[in-house]
């Protein structure tokens, strides 16, 4: 490394100077002397480096974090869906704010639920990140809709209420219209209701009964929430300088997402000193409510046993950490079989890849099956490719089931071919089928 010049990658490289390449990951002021210290380290592929490595995962550019991912042998797929929808039910804004960045097309063109997600377990800041990055404000399913979770919620402070209104989420029909009300109402959200309120959504006589009744009016609680609510209605009857003041917020949906990303320390603080008083209390709020949420987790996730932690990164996909914990602990078959299973359940295919590094033996049970048996009732044909290549064993049989016989009972036909192609008995499956059936033959007689 010169005196004032970035490092020499090539001549650290020829010299197999591991600690060199390691130090140079962290050079910030060039993404191409990171990059190219990836590929040193993992052309030379010592042990020493894979921590590094997977933090390098993290970095800033994408370019490093494909390159991370090659010299772990770990297939590049950004962060998988199914990773960014457990970081939504967790509130971690981190990895949805870098999914968002590497994604470079609308965010719910990969994943629809995340907004749906986001309001249905009260995380209003990664609801509001996923707004400004173009999430589908209207998605839809099972007769629910972003703002009906977000209604429904009784700790609803009605900053994602407010912006999924904007953005034009309130249905056409009055009748569906009266429902947000009345499931604001019921749930004690008074945020939403006055925002429902200020749309001209009429308070009928059973959400009246809702409100006193529902909602325990006799508690100080609710009565606090209905006098709320006269003091709402009364003020609608005044003068538009009056409805005015009840929601007095007015702010840019981005300059607040920007605000909060660089209060958390995710993204550049802004260079914008021209921000109101009003918009920077939005900001401090939903700054300290989500880093409320991260700091929950991480305390939870201290606290687990390292087992215990190692299948729950699994679960979430979280594979950098995942690489830092097997470098950093031993873990017994047991375990190492536990994670293994979570990481197929949940198809996080880039841990998987790093768990079977470590040759375990698969044709074992956890969580009740193989993790074959897993990957054929999920039908995840990749993931199991990936575990018969590693030595799963199609035959393995547990309680007279058969990956086979899984595939067969959920209708999974490309799963069974698959199946059979790498060996799989299927007079063997009749059989287990057929004492299947007559057992069950055998307790209906009982």
């Amino acid at each position: 490394m010169g005196l004032f010049g970035p490092p020499n990658v090539e001549k650290m490289k020829a010299k197999r100077d591991v600690k060199g390449l390691i130090k140079a990951l962290g050079y910030q002021k060039n993404s191409c002397v990171r990059k190219s210290a990836v590929d040193a380290l993992g052309q030379i592929g010592d042990a020493r480096a894979v921590e590094p490595l997977s933090a390098a995962l993290k970095d800033s550019d994408s370019g490093v974090q494909k390159a991370a991912a090659g010299a772990l042998g770990i297939d590049f797929d950004t962060i998988t869906v199914q990773r960014v929808e457990h970081a939504v039910i967790d509130g971690d804004v981190e990895v949805v704010y870098r999914y968002i960045q590497q994604s470079g097309a609308r965010v719910d063109a990969r994943t629809d639920n995340a907004l749906r997600l986001a309001a249905l377990y009260g995380n209003e800041f990664v609801g509001l990140l996923l707004i400004d990055a173009g999430a589908n404000v209207r998605v839809f399913e099972r007769y629910e809709t972003p703002l009906s979770y977000a209604a429904a919620r009784p700790d609803g402070r009605g900053f994602l209420v407010r912006e999924l209104i904007r953005r034009g989420a309130l249905p056409d029909d009055q009748s569906a219209r009266s429902q947000l009300l009345g499931l604001a109402v019921n749930h004690g959200n008074l945020q939403a209701a006055k925002l429902l309120l200020l749309e001209g959504i009429p308070m009928d006589e059973e959400m009246w009964f809702e409100a006193r009744h529902l909602t325990g009016y006799k508690s100080s609680d609710g009565y606090t929430f209905v006098c709320h609510l006269e003091d709402i209605l009364a003020t609608l009857n005044q003068p538009d300088s009056a409805r005015k003041e009840l929601d007095q917020y007015d702010y840019d949906l981005h300059t607040v997402v920007s605000g909060v990303l660089a209060s958390l320390g995710i993204s550049t603080p802004s260079t914008d000193d021209s921000i109101d008083i009003k918009t920077r209390a939005v900001i401090e709020e939903l700054s300290r409510v989500a880093g409320s949420k991260i700091s929950e987790r991480k305390q939870k996730d201290a606290a687990l046993p390292p087992d215990r932690l190692l299948a729950t990164l699994a679960r979430r996909g979280d594979v950098s950490e995942v690489c830092k914990l097997l470098a950093a602990s031993a873990y017994s078959e047991r375990n190492l079989l536990v994670a293994t299973s979570s990481a197929v359940q949940n198809s996080h295919a880039n841990v998987l890849r790093v768990l079977l590094a470590r040759k375990i033996n698969l044709n074992r049970v956890a969580d009740g099956r193989t993790p074959l048996e897993w990957a054929a009732q999920l039908d995840l044909r990749d993931i199991a490719v990936m575990l018969l290549n590693a030595g799963a064993d199609p035959n393995f049989v547990n309680c007279c089931e058969t990956a086979l016989t899984t595939a067969q009972r959920f209708r999974h036909a490309e799963m069974q071919r698959l199946l059979v192609n790498a060996g799989a008995d299927e007079n063997l499956a009749r059989d287990l089928l057929e004492e299947q059936e007559e057992g069950k033959k055998e307790m209906g007689r009982w």
